[in-house]
């Protein structure tokens, strides 16, 4: 499946389609979890996060780093999945998504980005984003 959501990232990438190479980070990311691959894992996600982020999508972004975290969790990276939980919620506060991307109250630099896309890429991440730990186990490495 990996190579699929390759494929398909490099085609949005080429076509410059941002909420579908948010979307494909995130399936590449859960991939990789579901195999115990947490050095992958972490890049397609904080790729999944920047691509939110870049839309100026804020329940997005705080829905990619809550699966940094995630992943940071398992590969044993206590501290730092703190870290990056905090990070979460602020950006899952009320008004995080209102177009400047939280960088007032959050203090970050925006990166810029349209918000083409945005109420997509936010209901898929936070309804329908695949979670590979869904029923709650640690994936098998």
């Amino acid at each position: 499946a990996g190579d699929w959501y390759g494929r398909a990232l490099a085609l949005c990438q080429t076509r410059g389609e941002p909420a579908d190479e948010a979307r494909l980070h995130g399936l590449i990311g859960a991939a990789h979890l579901r195999e115990g691959r947490w050095e992958e894992a972490l890049r397609a996600w904080r790729a999944c996060a920047a691509a939110c982020r870049r839309l100026r999508d804020g329940e997005a972004y705080a829905r990619a780093l809550e699966e940094v975290a995630r992943v940071q969790e398992y590969a044993g990276r206590g501290e730092e999945a703190r870290r990056t939980r905090r990070r979460a919620l602020r950006w899952g506060r009320p008004g995080a998504a209102r177009g400047d991307g939280g960088a007032a109250r959050s203090g970050e630099a925006d990166t810029g980005g349209g918000a083409r896309s945005r109420p997509a890429v936010a209901r898929w991440m936070l309804e329908g984003a695949p979670r590979a730990a869904e029923s709650g186990s640690r994936p098998a490495k």
